[in-house]
């Protein structure tokens, strides 16, 4: 299986740079700024903490290129703490992303953010490859594999989402790893279930944005209700 996913890698990288040195448009420097609160952190299937988080977040783009930070703090005394930076290229139907996430306290022998030795690291190095299918028809593929790092497992997990139009603003999704790792005890569904967003009126002039998720995992017999609000 694993070697499967790093072929599907590999492919996907001789696009990435076959689109760099095709790709002649011009556009903008742009950034953002942004954080969540949520109920829980709910991360494919998986609850991180019990506790409702504060998640925020900056990008900076340039073409197609973007580079970014996130992170997550629990409102709850947890051990576990979270800082990742990534960096995107995007053209066609395609997106490729190449994730540093890292859990800060996970003891003493991890705490190092610059220690990159798998022995003692808290770093985790991911691979992602997004395919959505067009505007009209929004079905998306994702793919990730964790190629470095703590997780000595090299786990990966494959993702299906569609989204209904503007009208109706619903994403089902559902999620899957292949064999034991980060995700699951073994191959199965970990990740399944639908968001709502909806636009929750403040004033004349300003709205915030609020969703609300609800996830399934079958593996785990879990189910995880989440809200949360983006500023």
């Amino acid at each position: 299986m694993r070697k499967i996913v790093i072929l599907i890698i590999c492919i996907c990288f001789g696009f990435f740079v076959n689109a760099q040195q095709s790709d002649t448009t011009k556009s903008n420097w742009d950034n953002s700024v942004y954080a969540d609160l949520v109920s829980r952190y709910v991360w494919r299937g998986s609850d991180f903490g019990n506790s409702p988080a504060i998640q925020p977040g900056l990008d900076i783009s340039y073409k197609n290129f973007t580079v970014g930070a996130w992170a997550s703090a629990s409102f709850a005394s947890l051990n576990i703490q979270e800082a990742d930076l990534f960096a995107s290229f995007s053209f066609w139907k395609l997106k490729f992303s190449c994730w540093d996430y890292f859990y800060m306290n996970m003891d003493s022998l991890r705490n190092n953010y610059f220690n990159y030795d798998t022995k003692k690291t808290g770093h985790d190095f991911s691979f992602d490859t997004e395919f959505k299918l067009s505007e009209k028809v929004p079905l998306k593929l994702l793919i990730s594999y964790n190629f470095y790092g703590a997780d000595t497992l090299h786990s990966s997990y494959f993702e299906l989402s569609y989204t209904l139009t503007k009208k109706l603003p619903l994403e089902f999704f559902a999620g899957f790893t292949p064999e034991k790792g980060w995700y699951g005890n073994g191959p199965g569904i970990v990740n399944i279930g639908l968001t709502v967003k909806k636009d929750c009126k403040i004033s004349d002039d300003y709205s915030v944005p609020l969703y609300c998720k609800l996830v399934f995992n079958p593996q785990r017999e879990n189910i995880h209700l989440v809200a949360g609000i983006t500023f």
